[in-house]
């Protein structure tokens, strides 16, 4: 039921209409319509009901009380007009929307919890008299006027701490002159101060000193007339310490070619350090230096720095040169203050100086000599990332070029239809790169296209096995054309061309020698566990598979080399699928170098998931800061000797005069 409350004067009203014997004293606290009475009594009206003087509704009186506002002005202010009651026109029923509304008492704000505000409790209190951030609300029990109440929910709040202690509430005791921490945060306020200067609402981690003891006051007001938050800390200070200084040289975690200022924590009790010298135990791993420059040169394994004060751009750095671990130990002094030697940080041994470092090994990466590379689609992506080069290249393998020059100085071209990455490197020589094209966007030859050329009367030997050695190469096979065809027709969905051993037992290279080897596989992985060595511009072996290759991480150099050794495979290697080049897949990295002389194309076809590469370069080495995991090497003759039968046109080569 909706209420109306008003002030009345006892007057006997005798006619249609309302009025007010008021005394005009207008109010600040009152607002623009503030009208101060000095009648105390509180009429109630409940609804409306029909004039006993016509057709017309008037308010329907119901109760009267007393207010009290003590010794304060008592004012009202009211909006009047004949429709104080909706229908008023002839009609015997009126509804109970009043267009009337009435003060109550007002008076000066404060923090009191009993001071009135301007609104009225019927409906509810308004905040027009409340200043900033106070708001207005209803007394509690009968009385039904207004009151500004401050808000609650805010805090101030500050403590400290010594050096490597964790922040309290203190006290704390400091000897003079040592550095120490303040912290201190509050919220909902609008303003604080330290000691009566004005400082951030929330600091962590201040550092200063004291030579007496002192309280520090925080304070921040709550805003308007609501008084303010506080809170203290307490420092307590005695005689000064003798001078003294801790060092605590944090771990070093980098890769090669990776430079960081070494991470050594100073802490000082009445003075400072002049002078800190740092010694790596293997500076073939990584090598320290005082400098401002990007880098440390190799092989240093002592530095000092006597300039430990800004603005000084000398700084202690290390730099990662090869994978491996090692320590930094580190000495510092005082000399102003009698050569005071730094400690380690308790509770660390009295001798505890020494950090450890990490250089981890760098990405894998993969290098081409002399060919091209292609990735063919509109998605198509070259991926080598060529660590950065952190030492004078002394050898071709250590040139950061996705493809190498070949003998007559020449690199290949890499081409892609979406893009390249070659990490710290750079495409050749040349720099040439081809991008943003479908290339070999064309139908591309796929297994049953190769063998469909096969000549009725090569009629490739048959292979049931589900492995053989590298012997079967050697001798049989159906020779055509001068070349000695192959093709695996067992049930195992798996084929392994295991190697040949000696008359120890010992495994060897298969060695075709002159001989042109032709193996297709059929509704099949191929796995390579054996070397396979032809002489080159003779022999060489094409495998067509309509499944995947993966080459056995076996296959290759223990005993990585700067620059090209023996091929480990020399041939031409197609598969409907993907290459993997394998890897044991086991930490620490100590795969084996692959060198192909010849080719790897995959089509990609049904791909392994999370790796859709046509090629998958897998080889991890103990060290890839300058040796590449895979070496694919161009081979001529290897692409001139493809048996011309599975072409799709015969191509004659000659000389010509240029």
């Amino acid at each position: 039921m909706n209420k109306i409350k008003l002030f009345k004067l006892s007057l006997t009203v005798s006619f249609v209409g309302f009025f007010l014997f008021i005394t005009n004293v207008t109010h600040a606290q009152c607002g623009d319509n503030g009208i101060c009475f000095e009648e105390r009594r509180l009429d109630w009206a409940e609804g409306c009901e029909p004039s006993s003087f016509g057709s017309f509704c008037v308010q329907r009186w119901t109760d009267q009380k007393l207010i009290e506002c003590r010794d304060r002005i008592n004012c009202s202010y009211e909006r009047w007009d004949w429709g104080v009651c909706e229908g008023f026109d002839l009609y015997p029923e009126c509804p109970s929307k009043f267009i009337f509304t009435q003060g109550g008492c007002c008076g000066t704000d404060d923090d009191s919890g009993r001071d009135t505000c301007t609104g009225t409790s019927a409906p509810g209190c308004n905040t027009r008299g409340c200043n900033n951030i106070r708001t207005c609300q209803r007394r509690s029990g009968a009385d039904p006027t207004c009151v500004c109440r401050c808000p609650g929910g805010g805090w101030a709040d500050i403590s400290g701490n010594k050096i490597g202690d964790p922040p309290s509430g203190g006290p704390i005791t400091v000897a003079s002159g040592e550095t120490f921490e303040l912290h201190w945060s509050a919220s909902n306020v609008e303003g604080c101060t330290l000691d009566g200067t004005g400082v951030p609402d929330n600091v962590s981690g201040q550092r200063t000193s004291l030579t007496a003891d002192h309280i520090y006051n925080f304070s921040c007001s709550r805003g308007g007339n609501c008084g303010s938050y506080t809170d203290s800390f307490v420092v307590n200070v005695i005689a000064a310490l003798p001078p003294s200084c801790t060092l605590n040289p944090g771990d070093v975690n980098l890769v090669p070619g990776a430079t960081v200022t070494l991470p050594i924590s100073i802490n000082t009790v009445n003075g400072a350090v002049d002078s800190i010298t740092v010694t790596v135990s293997n500076s073939a791993v990584a090598s320290v230096c005082e400098t401002s420059a990007a880098s440390c040169p190799p092989g240093v394994a002592s530095a000092t720095d006597n300039t430990l004060n800004p603005p000084d751009l000398n700084v202690l750095k290390i730099t990662g040169y090869a994978p491996g671990s090692g320590t930094y130990t580190v000495s510092g002094d005082m000399d102003d203050v009698g050569n005071t030697a730094c400690g380690p940080v308790p509770p660390a041994p009295p001798n505890d100086l020494t950090g450890n470092i990490t250089v981890s090994n760098t990405q894998s990466w993969w290098q081409v000599v002399g060919g091209d590379v292609i990735a063919g689609g509109l998605s198509g992506i070259i991926r080598s990332l060529l660590p950065t080069l952190v030492t004078p290249c002394d050898s071709p393998s250590c040139e950061r070029y996705l493809i190498r020059d070949n003998p007559l100085d020449n690199p290949g071209v890499p081409s892609a239809g979406s893009g390249t990455d070659y990490g710290g490197g750079t495409a050749s020589s040349r720099s040439w790169n081809a991008e943003g094209s479908a290339f070999l966007a064309s139908k591309i030859p796929d297994y049953a296209t190769f063998e469909a050329r096969i000549p009725a009367a090569a009629a490739p030997e048959e292979i049931t096995s589900s492995s053989v050695n590298g012997l079967t190469f050697e001798n049989g096979g159906t020779p055509y054309g001068g070349y000695y065809w192959y093709k695996y027709v067992g049930s195992s969905s798996t084929f392994t061309i295991d190697p040949p051993l000696d008359l120890g037992g010992n495994p060897i290279p298969a060695q075709l020698g002159d001989r042109r080897v032709v193996l297709f596989v059929k509704d099949a992985d191929l796995v390579i566990n054996s070397k396979i060595f032809a002489t080159p511009g003779l022999g060489g072996i094409y495998v067509i598979v309509d499944r995947n290759i993966t080459i056995d991480p076996t296959v290759g150099d223990t005993e990585v080399t700067l620059d090209l050794a023996d091929p480990d495979l020399e041939g031409l290697f197609y598969a409907d699928g993907q290459i993997f080049t394998g890897s044991d897949g086991v930490a620490p990295d100590n795969d084996p170098q692959l060198f192909v002389r010849g080719s790897l194309a995959g089509l990609g076809m049904n791909p392994n998931p999370g790796d859709s590469d046509g090629v998958v370069f897998q080889r991890k080495l103990s060290d890839n800061t300058n040796k590449p995991g895979e070496i694919i090497e161009f081979a001529p003759d290897l692409v001139l000797s493809w048996p011309p039968y599975l072409s799709g046109k015969n191509i004659t080569w000659r000389e010509v005069v240029p």
